[in-house]
């Protein structure tokens, strides 16, 4: 009788596992990207251009685009070396944004960063999302604002 119940505790917490992992698991559109925002009501081509020119005046250039996807790359700040570790090598931070068209309308924008050491490029943490979320963010924002005076 011990063993009986000591076997359907064991069953019991291995559920409970599995379904507390189901639950920290997001299924919102996006969720896997570092940095993600859904933009209604505007085209993939109007996203584009306001994506380029946050991104522009946030210091990076356009370094090339592929399927829609827009790669932008900026050389690292003082801030980037020390969170990375790299002062005496070359740095730059590369950010890989997917142009999703929804079926239902709109956009969904996908950023993700890396940091790039020569060939080598790492994938930036979850930790450090919030520059990339607050770029499309921004994004986002525009579009809304220039939608509104229009």
């Amino acid at each position: 009788m011990s063993y009986s119940l000591q076997a359907v505790v064991a069953r019991g917490a291995g559920a409970a596992s599995l379904l507390l992992l189901a639950g920290c698991l997001s299924t919102e559109p996006g969720s896997g990207s570092l940095a993600h925002v859904v933009i209604e009501s505007h085209g993939a081509a109007a996203v584009r251009a306001e994506t380029v020119r946050a991104f522009a005046d946030d210091g990076y250039q356009l370094a090339g685009e592929t399927s829609g996807t827009l790669t932008f790359e900026r050389e690292a700040t003082q801030r980037d070396r020390v969170m990375y570790g790299r002062y005496g090598e070359d740095l730059s931070m590369r950010v890989a944004v997917s142009i999703e068209p929804r079926r239902q309308g709109g956009c969904l924008v996908r950023a993700d960063a890396f940091v790039v050491r020569g060939r080598s490029e790492d994938r930036v943490l979850r930790i450090a999302r919030r520059p990339y979320q607050d770029l499309l963010n921004r994004v986002k924002a525009s579009l809304i604002e220039a939608a509104e005076a229009d």
